[in-house]
């Protein structure tokens, strides 16, 4: 059976370390990164099936820019790659750039294990949809 390759990408360890947990438990491959500018190299040559990617990361002066770029970043290595945005703070300008770049959908931090994983299912569902046509 195959397994789903999730790419997380978070810059805090602990919410890495979490979802990589409950993916793992869930039946899925994950690869963890702490910062978007990771994902270039050995990931444009074996893709991830879905990303999960922090908004806005420390350091960065804006608050926010990076992670709603790196949804761009994703989608040109892997075009049919769902990306979820997870936030403790989003703007209505940040979900509708977000949107914009190609985002799947956006999930608020504190999230449950349930929203995680339901949100993962649908947007796999929407992958072996586009698939089988």
């Amino acid at each position: 059976m195959y397994r789903y390759k999730i790419l997380v990408v978070d810059d805090e360890k602990d919410i890495r370390s979490f979802l990589e947990a409950i993916l793992s438990q869930a039946g899925y491959d994950v690869i963890c990164l702490d910062k978007p500018d990771n994902i270039r190299g050995e990931y444009e040559a074996d893709p991830p099936d879905l990303a999960l990617l922090d908004i806005n990361y420390s350091g960065d002066a804006d608050g926010g820019g990076e992670g709603i770029d790196a949804v761009d970043l994703i989608k040109r290595i892997c075009p049919g790659c769902p990306v979820i945005l997870i936030s403790g703070y989003c703007t209505t300008e940040q979900a509708v750039k977000a949107m914009k770049n190609g985002a799947y959908d956006i999930i608020e931090k504190p999230f449950s294990t349930d929203i995680i994983l339901e949100n993962i299912k649908k947007a796999i569902s929407e992958i072996k949809k586009k698939h089988k046509k």
